[in-house]
């Protein structure tokens, strides 16, 4: 099992804020930053070890955060590779870190710059694993995302929009579409940036990754549409504490705020 964690966007949305530091390594308070709070919370999950995880990375401030972090240990380590032919993203990072690690792993994606709770976190990883055994006639493991009813008007405008129905013999919900950004709002389902992708979903994914380029895919979400296109199953997982998307000033305040309640 590997955790893929892209931490090298450039943070325009926060800038200028992000000119000097990235939006990761954001404090919540004096000791803990956003990617301090997402590793904790990983290693919470006794399933998860450092060496599971790896942190995509675009600054040598991720070095200066491994030397001061009270979580640092060398099993776990920062991707860096240079990336060519691409436009210079948390995005494009994580797409060489897939094909670098998704082989024969089950993977868990989120992001770096979003705070979500110790509890959505567990049991997003726990339903992710554990659904095969409550359904053991059913031996084909899915893909699974998170997802929050939203109200905020202007966030769900600069969010995937998803759309799912039920599944009884599943006992599970799935998705049959997603909207990246569409401008309106066709759903208040938001999409969180929390994926589970088995290792059966590797050639698939790999076929998406492989046609980024010609077809001008922005964002991982559009991931989903791709799989959906192959008639595979890719649950769902509603967020029923907390999670923000730390992409303006505002939301960085509400982080805080939650953070240290």
């Amino acid at each position: 099992m590997k955790v893929l964690i892209p931490a090298a966007g450039l943070g325009t949305r926060l800038y200028p804020i992000t000119k000097y530091i990235p939006k990761p390594l954001l404090p919540l308070d004096s000791y803990t930053t956003v990617l301090d709070n997402i590793i904790n919370n990983l290693l919470s999950i006794k399933l998860i070890k450092f060496d599971d995880i790896v942190v995509g990375i675009k600054s040598e401030d991720y070095i200066k955060f491994t030397d001061r972090s009270p979580i640092n240990s060398p099993r776990m380590y920062l991707y860096s590779d240079k990336l060519s032919g691409y436009e210079h993203s948390g995005f494009n990072d994580l797409i060489e870190m897939y094909k670098k690690y998704g082989k024969n792993e089950d993977v868990f994606i989120l992001s770096a710059d979003h705070l979500i709770s110790r509890q959505d976190l567990f049991n997003f990883v726990n339903q992710s694993l554990q659904h095969s055994k409550t359904i053991p006639h059913k031996n084909f493991d899915y893909a699974r995302i998170a997802y929050i009813k939203d109200n905020d008007e202007n966030h769900i405008l600069n969010a995937g929009q998803l759309f799912m129905n039920s599944d009884k013999s599943y006992g599970e919900e799935f998705v049959y579409n997603l909207h990246e950004k569409p401008g309106k709002i066709l759903s208040k389902k938001v999409a969180c940036s929390l994926y589970y992708i088995p290792a059966n979903y590797y050639s698939f994914v790999m076929s998406y990754l492989n046609s980024y380029m010609e077809e001008n895919y922005k964002e991982f979400g559009d991931i989903i549409n791709v799989l959906l296109k192959y008639d595979l199953k890719i649950a769902t997982y509603k967020i029923r504490d907390y999670w923000i998307d730390i992409g303006e000033f505002s939301r960085w305040m509400q982080a805080i705020e939650i953070f240290n309640k």
